[in-house]
């Protein structure tokens, strides 16, 4: 996928979303909880590289998180798996469709300061993506990684419901693109940046979590 990440700094992939999760919740001791969820995304947004910028069509895009607190430490790691293809039209070299896989891993370590609420993390994201044109036999792939720099506040809570706002930051993604045909291979430098944000409801009840945004 030429240019893949060049030229961009905006969330290559999706721009608005909308979560249900259902999160289970196991205290491994008093000062120590473990959460894993998943949840579903109705995902659409938009593909920006310097050629131009085409729609993304409505994809459901699952997630894993998981997440440990011990005192003012809380490591979170979330994963979507590889899906796809999905189709973007005729934005490929020579005119072609594109149908890209994409998949990505982030994974945090945040700190609480005391007397706040609020989370501040640094962490590392890998984001994948192989890339198809058909009907021609070209393929391109990559894996791109970068630091990610995260905070996460507490703008509403009353018993039983919440309400967090969440920003993170890849100031600089770099990876190696791989454009493949039977018997020839040529590499690519990628480089790009990131930005995500949300906010995001959630209603814990006993060892389950429900959570929206």
């Amino acid at each position: 996928m030429k240019g893949f990440l060049r030229h961009f700094t905006v969330l290559l992939f999706a721009c608005a979303f909308f979560a249900i999760s259902v999160v289970a919740s196991f205290a491994l001791a008093r000062a120590d909880q473990t959460t894993v969820g998943t949840s579903v995304n109705a995902t659409s947004g938009a593909h920006v590289e310097s050629q131009g910028t085409q729609a993304v069509p409505f994809v459901p895009l699952p997630m894993l998180e998981i997440d440990h607190v011990h005192g003012r430490v809380h490591l979170h790691a979330e994963a979507v798996p590889p899906i796809g293809p999905v189709a973007l039209g005729q934005g490929g070299p020579f005119g072609l469709v594109q149908e890209p896989r994409l998949s990505y891993i982030n994974a945090e370590a945040f700190y609480t300061f005391a007397g706040s609420r609020d989370e501040f993390a640094v962490g590392e994201t890998i984001l994948n993506q192989r890339t198809f044109y058909p009907p021609s036999p070209l393929v391109q792939a990559s894996r791109v990684v970068g630091m990610r720099y995260s905070a996460r506040a507490e703008l509403y809570e009353i018993p039983g419901e919440r309400l967090d706002a969440n920003l993170a930051v890849n100031p600089s993604l770099h990876g190696i693109q791989y454009s493949m045909v039977p018997n020839l291979t040529v590499a690519d430098a990628e480089r790009g940046s990131m930005v995500d944000a949300s906010l995001r409801w959630t209603m814990p009840h006993d060892r389950y979590s429900f959570a929206y945004g």
